[in-house]
């Protein structure tokens, strides 16, 4: 939930996210990889699917 939270707020303050940011800051904050140290391949995607459609 933390790291949805957070991604929340970037897609609210930026308004589109890219997959090359979610290995960066914040999202390091909660694991040294960023979304790769915390969700499988498969579920990054489904993520970043849901952050397009959210951001479109």
């Amino acid at each position: 939930m933390e790291f949805l939270n957070l991604l929340k707020g970037f897609i609210i303050e930026r308004e589109k996210v890219e997959k090359k940011d979610l290995i960066n800051a914040p999202f390091t904050v909660i694991h040294p990889l960023g979304i790769r140290g915390v969700f499988s391949p498969v579920e990054i995607n489904e993520i970043l699917q849901l952050t397009e459609n959210l951001a479109a």
